[in-house]
Formats: C-alpha cells, sequence, structure tokens
C-alpha cells in the first residue's frame, strides 16, 4: 500500500516541534509519512527544528521572513512549487499565517490533492497593523480558504469570527480545539519537577505575582505594570516577573523604570521551557490581562502548577479557566483586576484552593484530548473522497 506523504509548513519552528509533532502518534508509520518545512527566519527556530530532526523527522529550510516582502514571497513560493511537484506530496498541512499564505499559493499551483490549514490565530487581529492592511489581510484569508480543502480551527472564537466575517464557508471548517499533547509532557515534566530546584533569583519572602507572554500590545502587559504600581501602594512585599520578550520590550522597561517598579521588577527575557515551568512554580499568582489567545496555553500552564489565575473573560480563555473556581475573569477592566488580585494577595487560603482546583480541571481536560482523532478522522474522510473521485 502507498504511504501517504504529509509536509506539515509553518513560519515557525516552535509550533511544528511544540504542537503539531507530538499530535501525529495516532497515525500509521505504515500508511503515512511526515515531513516538516519552516523558516528559520526567527533565532530561535534552530533549536525546534534540531529537535524535530533528533525526533527522526526531515525538516526543509525556506527562509521566508514573518513579514511581507513581494520579491522574496514570490521567490519562495516558486521555490516551494518546484519542491512539492518534485516530491509529489498527497497532502500540504499549512500553519501559521505567512506560512498558511504562501504553503497554500504554493500547494494549489503545484496541485497538490488536498490542502490543509490549521488557524491558530488570525493576524489581522494585530492592533499594530493599519487598517487597509487588515482589510487585505482578511481578503487573503477569504481567497485562500476556497483553495483550502478543510480548514482546521482550535477554538470555537476563532470559527465564530471566520463565519461572521465570510471568511471560511460552513462546509470547510473542522474544529479540532487545541494541540494539547505537548501539554501533557509538560504536565509530567511539572509534577516531576523538583520543587527545590532554583535557576534563577527571586526574592525571599515575597508574595510573586507574574505572567508568560511574548511582549506585543495584544497581550496588554502595560495594564500589568499600572496595576503592579498601584498595587505595591498598598502593600510592602510583592514582586513581579514577566517571561518572555518582543518587540515592546524598551517600551515596557521605560514604563517600569517610570513608575519607579524597578527594585520589585523582574523580566526574564526568554528561558528554557524547563527554567519557565519551574520559574512558573513560585508564582503566587498568575495573571495576564490579554486582549486575544489562539488557546491560551499559558493559563493551561499555570493550572498544571497550582497557580490561581486573574485573566480576561474572553474565548477561548473562559472554555477551560473556570471563573471563582481556579481564578478570577474579568471583562479587561482595572479596577476589576485590581480588586481580584488583592482579594487573593489577601486570602492565601483561597489561592490554594483555586490552585488545586485549576489542577484537577486541566488534567481531566488532558486526559479527555481528542484533537489527534478528529484531525485523523479528517485525514482518512478526505483521503477516501480522493481516492472515490479520481
Amino acid at each position: 500500500m502507498k504511504q501517504i506523504k504529509v509536509l506539515h509548513l509553518s513560519t515557525s519552528g516552535m509550533l511544528l516541534d511544540t504542537f503539531i509533532a507530538p499530535s501525529l502518534g495516532i497515525f500509521d508509520r505504515n500508511e503515512y509519512t511526515f515531513e516538516f518545512a519552516c523558516s528559520k527566519y526567527s533565532p530561535t527556530s534552530i533549536n525546534y527544528i534540531d529537535n524535530l530532526q533528533e525526533a527522526g523527522f526531515k525538516v526543509h529550510i525556506f527562509d521566508f521572513s514573518y513579514n511581507i516582502n513581494l520579491f522574496s514571497d514570490l521567490y519562495y513560493i516558486l521555490k516551494l512549487i518546484i519542491f512539492l511537484r518534485k516530491n509529489r506530496f498527497d497532502i500540504i498541512h499549512t500553519h501559521s499565517s505567512k506560512g498558511g499564505v504562501i504553503g497554500r499559493i504554493s500547494g494549489f499551483f503545484a496541485r497538490c490533492p488536498i490542502i490543509f490549514h490549521t488557524v491558530h490565530s488570525f493576524y489581522f487581529h494585530d492592533e499594530d497593523l493599519p487598517f487597509i492592511k487588515k482589510i487585505f489581510f482578511k481578503y487573503i484569508e477569504t481567497v485562500l480558504s476556497m483553495i483550502t480543502t478543510k480548514v482546521f480551527f482550535v477554538s470555537y472564537q476563532l470559527i465564530d469570527e471566520a463565519l461572521t466575517l465570510n471568511i471560511v464557508r460552513q462546509n470547510k471548517i473542522q474544529y479540532i480545539g487545541p494541540y494539547l499533547q505537548s501539554l501533557k509532557t509538560e504536565f509530567s515534566q511539572i509534577i516531576n519537577l523538583d520543587s527545590n530546584f532554583q535557576f534563577y533569583p527571586i526574592p525571599h519572602n515575597k508574595l510573586i505575582i507574574g505572567s508568560i507572554s511574548r511582549l506585543v500590545r495584544s497581550k496588554r502587559i502595560d495594564i500589568f505594570i499600572k496595576i503592579a504600581a498601584e498595587l505595591v501602594t498598598r502593600n510592602s512585599d510583592l514582586h513581579f516577573i514577566i517571561i518572555g520578550d518582543g518587540p515592546e520590550y524598551p517600551i515596557l522597561y521605560d514604563l517600569v523604570c517610570d513608575l519607579k517598579l524597578d527594585n520589585c521588577f523582574t523580566f526574564t527575557k526568554s528561558l528554557s521551557k524547563k527554567d519557565t515551568l519551574a520559574l512558573l512554580q513560585k508564582f503566587d499568582i498568575f495573571f495576564l490581562p490579554t486582549s486575544r489567545e489562539g488557546f491560551g496555553v499559558v493559563f493551561a500552564e499555570a493550572m498544571a502548577s497550582k497557580v490561581p489565575i486573574i485573566g480576561p473573560n474572553i474565548r477561548p480563555i473562559s472554555d477551560f479557566v473556570v471563573d471563582t473556581e481556579c481564578g478570577y475573569l474579568c471583562n479587561n477592566d482595572l479596577k476589576a483586576y485590581l480588586e481580584k488580585i488583592q482579594y487573593l494577595i489577601n486570602n492565601p487560603l483561597k489561592r490554594k484552593e483555586m490552585g488545586l482546583k485549576g489542577f484537577e480541571i486541566i488534567w481531566n481536560l488532558l486526559n479527555e484530548d481528542n484533537n489527534s482523532h478528529l484531525i485523523y478522522d479528517t485525514y482518512q474522510y478526505e483521503i477516501f473522497n480522493r481516492a472515490r473521485f479520481n
């Protein structure tokens, strides 16, 4: 029996290594063979590419950038078309916004029999984008959905947006839920972490309020900092930690200094996954006032670490963070955030109770995960249909 050749393509090696590769365990390797393609434009991609290769996957590098560059993008589209025709993939499955554009156009002109795309988020939500660009990207997504066999969505919120904006027809939509397989591995790492392990110096006898986030506008870390400034006027034993890096770092660091928080505030920049999880264990409260999320993995990681959550009352976060049970979800209101954080500061028993409840909720969710089965069933269905009509 001929093996089905599948190429997973993304701008980010991190996405492929962290989320996609762990989801492939359900596939029979006698029936399917998987290869990956990504850009190493991001410096951190190299580590993830190495991980994929060590796991036995072929990884192909196409150095297209995150930003639009007409001539460069056309070059890589042509290069991908030649590559796809030469290697005769049965399925190209794209991820991320830029990877989804380049990959689907290439797949169409290379006449790949089946083209899948997973929507992890919509790029046109980026608050830094000019209005005209947002309209342009919505149009691109709409056109590309017409040449896509099936569009996978990791949350119902994204499906609602796609239907409201007429980006994808209902019959092309397949809900698969979040990629939780990697979280299962992290969950076991969290459970087995030595509670005394401390690689990063943090103040003793301080209550730690922290977050894990890419430093971009949509994560609203400026709100985190402004609330921190108010909290230190009410409490003398607090320390704030942000794990992550991004283009907003200089602005956010200046804000911390302007508000005279530099003695009680730490930016760790990017850390390894093990070090991130170890430091997360030291948090007393996890707080991220983000305006949007594809799934909200960091919230799930905090729950697995038995840390109570303070976050926005938006989907998909509200789909698994149960308000008043494992934390508090607020309507992006500074006063509400402030009140809920202060309440948890004042009530250590409530923090512990909510942390344990969050652990229970995320454990049950991981055990119910059927993401891989939904993807596998869709692959099988489309392959059968293709064979039937050819």
